[in-house]
């Protein structure tokens, strides 16, 4: 069971998370507030009243940086907190952007920031059938919170039948090991269309099938210009005037991977540094969409 999305939630704002169990896993995505001894925390409550939480996870800026991990009974009040490891804060600096996932395990919860795998576990305190909310507070703001299941891609944004010209935002604040998963037909036998990663000036991916030439074009641009461009195919050439297709671009570490219709089509190498820095997705010229799904 999963939550609806929450894109952009005031801070504080209490979220059901239709359910906890073993194997759900909770992103959180914001940027903190640029001040040096700026705080946030996520906490998991059990209920709406705020006075029990499960999993308090609170990063501090102040100093060089801790990530204090707690819970709270009713009647009771905090427990006894846990802040190792000591050694890596897991953060940039405030006013920066985060990531965390909380991954609920059999025994505990894993804690993952930025990305870092495995950055702390903290053991359950209390029942996962008494989770039932989730609230993000303090010094941030908050972009988005939603939820999947290990082991299964989680659709965090979906559009449907959205305009040829198509820009929308990156809702996560790393790209990195995300998919985007498009689905359309092509409206003319002589055009073609973009699909273009962008950063700022930057692109990072442009992947353009020509109808007319029968050729997917593969490329990358920045302050230079163009780069060389990549053709080669190793499967037939898969679009053609009203023949509904399925194109998922998963950015990976080595680049973009490409699947078409379900088989793999080629490895564009990553060619510009950091990933991250695409925030932006745009889809242009001979396309009719049908529906486009962000999935983490």
């Amino acid at each position: 069971m999963a939550m609806k999305p929450a894109f952009n939630p005031s801070t504080g704002s209490i979220l059901d998370l239709n359910g906890m169990f073993v194997g759900k896993i909770i992103y959180i995505y914001g940027r903190s507030h640029k001040k040096d001894d700026a705080s946030f925390a996520v906490n998991l409550l059990c209920g709406t009243g705020g006075s029990e939480i499960a999993l308090h996870v609170n990063p501090r800026f102040a100093g060089k940086g801790v990530v204090v991990r707690n819970s709270r009974k009713s009647g009771v009040g905090w427990e006894k907190e846990e802040r190792e490891p000591l050694d890596k804060f897991p953060f940039s600096k405030p006013g920066s952007p985060f990531g965390i996932w909380i991954i609920c395990h059999p025994d505990a919860y894993e804690i993952r920031c930025n990305r870092y795998k495995s950055y702390a576990t903290f053991k359950h305190r209390m029942a996962l059938n008494s989770v039932t909310h989730v609230q993000v507070t303090q010094d941030c703001d908050v972009s988005l919170v939603c939820t999947g299941i290990k082991g299964l891609e989680i659709p965090i944004q979906i559009l449907e039948k959205p305009s040829g010209t198509l820009n929308f935002n990156v809702p996560v604040f790393n790209i990195r090991e995300h998919s985007i998963t498009f689905a359309g037909k092509p409206t003319s036998s002589e055009g073609r269309f973009s699909v273009d990663f962008v950063g700022g000036d930057n692109i990072h991916f442009h992947f353009n099938p020509r109808m007319n030439e029968q050729q997917i074009v593969r490329n990358s641009k920045d302050d230079g210009g163009w780069a060389k461009e990549e053709r080669d195919l190793a499967t037939p050439f898969p679009f053609y005037q009203g023949v509904p297709f399925q194109v998922k671009i998963s950015v990976v570490k080595k680049g973009f991977d490409v699947k078409i219709n379900g088989s793999h089509a080629f490895l564009f190498k990553k060619r510009l540094r950091s990933l991250k820095r695409i925030r932006r997705i745009s889809v242009n010229g001979d396309v009719e969409l049908e529906r486009v799904t962000f999935s983490g």
